[in-house]
């Protein structure tokens, strides 16, 4: 009897292919993510943040 081609296929799509498939695929889409926020960052405005004054002012000195 000739061996299943049909059969050694499917078997090889389910156990080489799709698990490939589901680990490559999230991946993939976490190295996407990051390099958009990389790619996207907002330059200018975080050195504008930088040169506000701070928020919280010290008055510990004041008094003195």
């Amino acid at each position: 009897m000739p061996p299943d081609y049909h059969s050694m296929i499917i078997a090889a799509l389910v156990f080489i292919v799709l698990p490939l498939l589901l680990v490559g695929i999230p991946a993939l889409v976490v190295r996407a993510r990051a390099r958009g926020r990389r790619l996207f960052r907002d330059e200018p405005n975080k050195r504008i943040d930088n040169l506000r004054p701070m928020l919280v002012a010290d008055h510990r000195e004041d008094a003195l």
